[in-house]
């Protein structure tokens, strides 16, 4: 995902969670998202997905339990997404805001790294099946 994109749907849920009321006091709007705070999350997105590959890459040959696997992989990149949420506290953005946003990178993180880790298994189990083929 560009860096365009990734701004698009950031800023299109915090439009939406503001229209519905999920901002208090009119503090803060999306549109004053600063350039600065934009980039910082996007460096800090990037960062995030390149740990997810590099530990996926690492993790992908393990025998465990799939959802096991996923895990460990997700928790040892965690800490790759603090960034964004400090950029976005900084920015006086709501903690109701931040939590979705940030559930939500967490949920679709784990659905690719656990989809590349069911496959790969599954594509392990098949080569092993049709060796044992006579």
């Amino acid at each position: 995902m560009n860096m365009s994109s990734h701004c698009r749907i950031l800023l299109a849920i915090v439009s939406v969670l503001v229209s519905s009321g999920a901002a208090a006091g009119g503090e803060w709007e999306p549109s004053t998202l600063s350039d600065k705070t934009m980039q910082a999350t996007q460096d800090a997105k990037v960062a995030y997905d390149r740990c997810l590959g590099e530990q996926l890459q690492a993790s992908i040959s393990s025998e465990a339990d799939s959802r096991a696997v996923a895990d460990g992989i997700l928790r040892a990149c965690e800490d790759r997404l603090a960034p964004i949420r400090t950029a976005l506290v900084a920015e006086k953005v709501p903690d109701g805001i931040i939590d979705r946003y940030m559930r939500q990178q967490r949920s679709r993180a784990a659905q690719a790294v656990l989809r590349e880790v069911m496959g790969a298994q599954a594509m392990r189990q098949a080569t092993r099946d049709a060796a044992k083929q006579p």
